[in-house]
């Protein structure tokens, strides 16, 4: 008996009845309204620019199942072209290379933070000189 709650709860032709209803209902509301607080926040921060290309699509795709008319979709239509273009071997788009900095200065952190400097100190120098031979 307890599977068959599960699997319709998990049914998707039964239209989700516990997401569509009482406080699911009203969990789901405020939290789509925060998230797209949080991007019109960042929208407003960077221009409708975004700081990646995935960023900038999901964002744009958001405001514009909020309302296709919306001033906020609006203003990324002519930011596309910041980040996808024609060029003669077909469509290109501007991206990242990785994200191998940010990683190291997550990890720097963390190992400054739990007073490990002592143990890791020799990697910490070795990574100091590694992003200054990259940077360049």
């Amino acid at each position: 008996m307890r599977e068959a709650k599960k699997l319709r709860f998990l049914d998707h032709q039964q239209k989700r009845p516990y997401f569509n209803g009482g406080l699911m209902k009203n969990l789901k509301e405020k939290a789509l309204g925060t998230a797209m607080e949080h991007i019109h926040y960042k929208d407003d921060n960077t221009r409708y620019i975004c700081i990646w290309p995935v960023n900038k699509v999901l964002n744009m795709l958001c405001c514009w199942a909020e309302d296709p008319n919306s001033v906020a979709f609006k203003l990324y239509l002519p930011r596309i072209h910041d980040y996808l273009w024609f060029a003669e071997d077909g469509m290109k788009m501007q991206g990242y290379n990785g994200s191998q900095l940010w990683d190291t200065s997550f990890t720097v952190q963390v190992i400054i933070s739990t007073h490990l400097i002592e143990e890791f100190g020799p990697t910490l120098k070795k990574d100091t000189c590694s992003y200054r031979s990259h940077r360049c």
